[in-house]
């Protein structure tokens, strides 16, 4: 008998833990809630462009904003895990696998595939690292900076050159008026079939003493630009995370 009792206890505790455990698994697959809207008066002092700041306002994520957007909206069910992607658009994790047994098409390094299960759908969001040269900016691309504080200001200068993966220098002098602690810029470009939009958005940039070369500030996963967005696995321009202001 005691054998018995033994037994029966046993027995419930392993059906409590695994109850547990199908609970915590199960908790992983919920429908992620909005946790908060973003920060508006951060994201102005990040972003000057006003389309995004006007698509912000109205609830609707864009590609070119900040990652930090999409993290404060899902913070909350964030992957356990950032999964590292080949290409904008792949959804293969990279591998550290060197030479033949590479199994993709498209290495490109620094690239990042978060996916949220949200009330409309799962939710793909494709982020990267800012470069120059992986952001394919070359000579005769057209870099546009907007004022931060007055974003009706704009000085624009065509890129001579790359001094090299971190920096541009500009055709033209930067004004005074536009030479603060830290830039936001528009790259324009002349042809990039990789950038449908035409437009590649910077949010730290810092003007160096020549006047005319630009440079990308050491940045962190916040402020990594927001490359693409699919719903439901088809690409879309825009996600609103709320369906009413």
């Amino acid at each position: 008998m005691p054998f018995r009792k033994r037994f029966i206890s046993h027995a419930i505790q392993v059906t409590a833990f695994s109850i547990v455990i199908l609970s915590v698994g199960s908790s992983c697959k919920q429908t992620c809630e909005v946790l908060k809207d973003p920060d508006a008066a951060h994201f102005r002092n990040v972003v000057a462009s006003k389309m995004l700041r006007d698509s912000l306002a109205t609830a609707r994520l864009l590609p070119g904003m900040p990652y930090f957007v999409i993290d404060e909206i899902y913070g909350n069910c964030n992957p356990p895990q950032r999964r590292q992607v080949p290409c904008i658009g792949s959804r293969q994790r990279i591998e550290d696998i060197e030479g033949w047994g590479r199994r993709y098409s498209c290495p490109k390094p620094m690239i990042y595939l978060d996916v949220y299960k949200t009330t409309m759908g799962e939710l793909a969001v494709w982020y990267d690292f800012p470069d120059f040269y992986l952001m394919n900016v070359s000579a005769g691309d057209t870099l546009f900076l907007i004022r931060k504080d007055d974003p009706g200001r704009v000085f624009f200068s065509p890129v001579e050159f790359l001094a090299n993966a971190g920096s541009v220098r500009l055709k033209e002098k930067v004004p005074p008026a536009f030479r603060s602690d830290t830039l936001f810029g528009e790259i324009h470009y002349r042809e990039n079939r990789d950038r449908p939009s035409g437009v590649s958005y910077w949010y730290m940039l810092e003007l160096s003493s020549d006047e005319r070369t630009v440079t990308l500030k050491q940045i962190g996963f916040p402020l990594y630009p927001i490359e693409r967005l699919e719903l439901n696995g088809e690409p879309v321009q825009s996600f609103r995370w709320r369906t009413a202001q």
